[in-house]
């Protein structure tokens, strides 16, 4: 079975991005907020843009179905017998992508970010085709300081559609670095707060 044929079994979902995303209009397995899940339909992995969350297919049914890391890939294979029974594989559960995201809104809630962007000819379909976003604060990390405030994030994904990172881009002009950046990073041991 392919991911997307799981996804339109057990969600509601419409095509978005020239239908190469599927959009979730159902609550996202991992934080219940609904409408901001997308998903490649090439790649196989997505990003929920209400918690920020990346995944792949077996994380994905791992949270949706309450599983193990084997049970999920049984029920990904079509294997719907006796996947109940399956244990733990000794790696541990799969590695999702570890990129935390800056807490965001929707493009189209900052007038200054749509002006910035239509000002430069990038139209909605644009915005929706790489999942951009806005932040309004600055993160802080332990005692690292992210300086997002006023700034369109941009997700970055590796070839095989694996999110790794985010550029944020300055729309204030004030600034002498235009793009902050982060890569992978394991987000695990760390808080995000906003300053």
């Amino acid at each position: 079975m392919r991911f997307e044929d799981y996804i339109t079994e057990h969600f509601s979902v419409s095509r978005v991005s020239m239908g190469t995303q599927l959009l979730l209009k159902d609550e996202c397995p991992f934080c219940g907020g609904a409408g901001r899940v997308y998903i490649g339909r090439k790649n196989e992995s997505g990003i929920c843009f209400k918690c920020q969350r990346g995944f792949g297919a077996i994380s994905f049914i791992m949270a949706n179905e309450g599983v193990t890391k084997p049970q999920a890939k049984a029920i990904l294979s079509g294997h719907t017998v006796g996947y109940q029974d399956l244990e733990e594989d000794e790696d541990g559960p799969e590695n999702d992508f570890s990129v935390w995201f800056p807490p965001t809104v929707p493009l189209h809630e900052s007038p200054d970010a749509m002006a910035y962007l239509t000002g430069r000819g990038f139209g909605q379909d644009i915005i929706d085709r790489f999942g951009l976003t806005f932040c309004n604060t600055n993160v802080q990390i332990d005692d690292k300081i992210y300086w997002t405030a006023n700034r369109i994030i941009i997700p970055l994904f590796d070839a095989a559609g694996n999110a790794v990172g985010w550029q944020g881009r300055d729309i204030t002009c004030k600034w002498k670095t235009k793009y902050t950046f982060l890569t992978r990073c394991n987000s695990s041991k760390s808080r995000v707060f906003s300053v």
